[in-house]
């Protein structure tokens, strides 16, 4: 139901105003029982896609050219990054940094406002959401992985990057 909606949404938005919608969403990587990288994808990722995936690793810092994800709740260790147990709508504030030139691909998110999509110039990009179950969505041997946000461009002007191309410009 979900997809049909964001669907119909992505076409009336685009019949209506001529826009592109994007959306991807970030997902929380666990290896061998350990907190690893986020990765992005559109959908669900599969197994094949965890090893095409590039991966954003949680930091404290993620301003200016230093890539990767900064989350901040009540749940956080000390890197600057959510404890994949936590209820992801507990969440405050997910800063994400996946690319630091042009383009420039970074935006923070706070839970506050409504989790708008913010880029660096204070513009809004688009609206991000937490999954209203959390619980891995996710498994592959000893992987599994938690969706931590999904997020849509619907900002007239502003073209949010598919998980596609966030991916495949980083790996160029």
């Amino acid at each position: 139901m979900q997809r049909l909606t964001n669907l119909l949404r992505t076409l009336g938005l685009s019949f209506l105003f001529g826009l592109t919608v994007a959306d991807f969403s970030l997902w929380h990587l666990h290896q061998d029982s350990m907190s690893t990288p986020y990765i992005v994808w559109d959908g669900s990722p599969s197994c094949d896609m965890i090893d095409q995936s590039v991966y954003f690793y949680p930091s404290g810092d993620v301003s200016g050219d230093k890539t990767g994800v900064r989350c901040e709740s009540e749940d956080m260790n000390t890197q600057g990054d959510c404890i994949f147990a936590s209820d992801p709508s507990d969440i405050d504030i997910v800063e994400m940094n996946f690319h630091s030139t042009d383009p420039t691909w970074h935006w923070t998110t706070y839970k506050n406002v409504g989790y708008p999509l913010v880029g660096l110039d204070d513009s809004v990009w688009g609206t991000c959401s937490p999954p209203t179950v959390p619980q891995p969505e996710f498994y592959c041997g000893y992987s599994y992985a938690y969706r931590i946000l999904h997020c849509v461009g619907d900002q007239p002007g502003r073209t949010l990057p598919s998980a596609a191309e966030i991916n495949q410009l980083i790996k160029s």
